[in-house]
């Protein structure tokens, strides 16, 4: 439908990475995505954007944030890989209510999902 007649038009986010983001925003807007609503990632992947210490202990390590190494599909910290599916599995069955997120995702994201939500 027309997102810019939607009753929904400001609870539509889209997060783009660093690579692809800047080319598409202004396509996104024309669509009737407000831009406010529009996130582009410092870092190219959401696997940059899981709490750090859940990533340390799928990982056993620390720092493992800072360590990520992405080549297609597999994502790895040392000599300790998962498929981008397999980890996402693995980091969202760690998350709770107590979950502590970097502050771009915070700032980028949960803070104006809140706003919306009223």
């Amino acid at each position: 439908g027309d997102i810019q007649k939607s009753p929904y038009k400001n609870r539509i986010f889209v997060i783009l990475d660093k690579v692809h983001g800047k080319d598409r925003v202004s396509d996104l807007i024309k669509m009737g995505i407000p831009g406010e609503n529009v996130i582009v990632w410092d870092n190219n992947g959401i696997e940059y954007y899981y709490p750090a210490a859940i990533l340390d202990t799928i990982f056993h390590t620390h720092n493992a944030k800072d360590n990520i190494s992405i080549v297609g599909d597999v994502v790895s910290v040392g000599t300790t890989s998962y498929t981008k599916s397999k980890l996402a599995e693995l980091v969202v069955a760690k998350m709770d209510a107590n979950t502590v997120y970097c502050s771009e995702f915070e700032e980028k994201l949960l803070e104006k999902i809140q706003k919306v939500s009223g």
